[in-house]
């Protein structure tokens, strides 16, 4: 079976705009970016405040990026499962119990293909699709995407930098390029129908 995996937070959402968004809330501040955020509150504030988050109406309300969920529904009619793969440390059911249900219901709510969710830092992630073939990742962080890329997994990781191919199997693309045309093109070029 075909498999595509994706990444939540930055593919399918606006993250991390969402999380400055919530912060600045909270705090009533003006941050712009995550790493103002941690310069200036801290790393226990900045972890508490996450923690808060991860539980909060606010992150379980967040909107979609329609145009991903579309390619992903798109893909789906193809045949392709559709993996989603996170870095929520859903994992963690001692800390987080409810997270990984909060995130699956949050996906069903905004009708995100989902054969299976998995944590992206979980070797069960590429223990169990092994057999099975991994035919594209999306991501939005580039360390991530090597991750994948390392193991011949074309990836892209979407972005707000111009298109650039950064190796053999890992290339970067806008959110405003033509997402859906790109893949299929990614996937025709490696012999994936």
């Amino acid at each position: 079976m075909k498999i595509i995996t994706c990444d939540i937070d930055g593919v399918l959402n606006d993250y991390p705009l969402c999380w400055i968004k919530y912060v600045n809330n909270e705090l009533s501040a003006d941050f712009l970016t995550k790493e103002e955020i941690k310069s200036t509150i801290g790393h226990s504030d900045y972890d508490n405040i996450k923690d808060k988050y991860r539980w909060s109406e606010f992150k379980a309300n967040l909107k979609c990026n329609r145009n991903m969920v579309n390619v992903l529904q798109l893909l789906k009619k193809q045949g392709y499962l559709i993996m989603i793969v996170t870095s929520r440390p859903i994992g963690n059911k001692m800390k987080y119990p409810l997270l990984e249900d909060l995130t699956l219901n949050w996906l069903k709510k905004n009708r995100i293909p989902c054969d299976k969710l998995y944590y992206k830092f979980d070797d069960a992630l590429f223990n169990e699709l092994e057999e099975n073939e991994i035919v594209l990742h999306i991501d939005d962080e580039i360390d991530q995407g090597y991750a994948f890329s390392n193991k011949q997994i074309p990836t892209l990781v979407i972005g707000p930098d111009k298109k650039a191919q950064l190796s053999n199997n890992l290339f970067i693309v806008s959110i405003s390029d033509c997402i859906y045309t790109y893949i299929k093109s990614l996937l025709n070029d490696k012999g994936v129908k």
